[in-house]
């Protein structure tokens, strides 16, 4: 989430398996004996429909949906990649520090560090632009301590108000700057200004079609405020991790909430 907040704009497969029985024919019941068929033999065994013999091949379907997905990944552990923070999840502890933070080797123009893992992923996708696009991205703002974040979020609230700030500062506890895996990104070269409209630049478009591969999400895309809480950030891109970031690509899912299930996240819980 940026330091100043500039732009606002509100944004299973259930598989059914057909089965049918065969009824057996019966035997002859008059009195002489009778040549039997093979065909009305009551010993004969029915040939299984198709539908049932590739059924009884196939694996049981896996689980999906949000319970499928909290079962799978780690979203409540604040070290955890694909941790979910937002008003009505705080970090816990809400001072949480990440350990073992690196320095992206790309633009970094306040030198905030990363997690590792998304310093690694960050500096791939820079290249990746680049050669796709000519030209890259600068990181304007990646690490926050909770002191940070609460320095900051007390300047806005003076100056805005609480209600205001709360829709573009996120509480200290509640930021996903804290936990490393966030940046806010700007073109290359502008400075850390958050009006260069870098989400319709070549380098943009580019990440919002590939980002996924790289690990990232665009965190508050257009329209999701009813349920981010926040309002857009076309700037603010969260690793979550290559597996996960696919499989809310493919499905169509843009927020973690939904994805998991979680509810939305539009007031704080008190």
């Amino acid at each position: 989430m940026a330091d100043r907040k500039t732009y606002r704009r509100a944004f299973t497969v259930s598989a059914i398996l057909l089965s049918a029985s065969l009824l057996t024919a019966c035997g002859s019941t008059t009195p002489e004996p009778v040549a039997t068929s093979p065909k009305t033999s009551s010993t004969a065994t029915a040939p299984q429909p198709e539908s049932q013999q590739n059924s009884a091949a196939e694996p049981a379907q896996q689980a999906t949906g949000p319970e499928a997905a909290r079962a799978k990944y780690d979203i409540d552990s604040p070290g955890s990649i694909t941790v979910v923070v937002n008003k009505q999840r705080p970090l816990r502890p809400l001072d949480y520090y990440p350990e073992g933070m690196v320095q992206p080797e790309i633009p970094n123009l306040q030198g905030q560090p990363l997690r590792p893992e998304a310093s690694a992923a960050a500096t791939e996708m820079y290249h990746a632009a680049k050669a796709a696009t000519g030209a890259g991205f600068a990181i304007c703002s990646g690490f926050r301590s909770y002191d940070l974040q609460a320095q900051l979020y007390r300047g806005y609230a003076a100056e805005s108000g609480q209600q205001e700030a709360d829709q573009f500062s996120a509480r200290p506890g509640h930021s996903e700057h804290q936990t490393g895996l966030a940046m806010d990104i700007v073109a290359e070269g502008s400075g850390c200004r958050f009006d260069d409209h870098l989400y319709v630049t070549a380098t943009g478009q580019w990440m919002n079609e590939n980002a996924w591969r790289y690990g990232f999400i665009l965190r508050y895309d257009y329209g999701l405020q009813p349920i981010v809480g926040y309002m857009t950030e076309e700037w603010h891109w969260r690793f979550i991790g290559k597996e996960l970031a696919a499989e809310m690509h493919h499905s169509g899912v843009k927020t973690l909430e939904e994805f998991f299930g979680t509810g939305a996240a539009t007031e704080y819980a008190e």
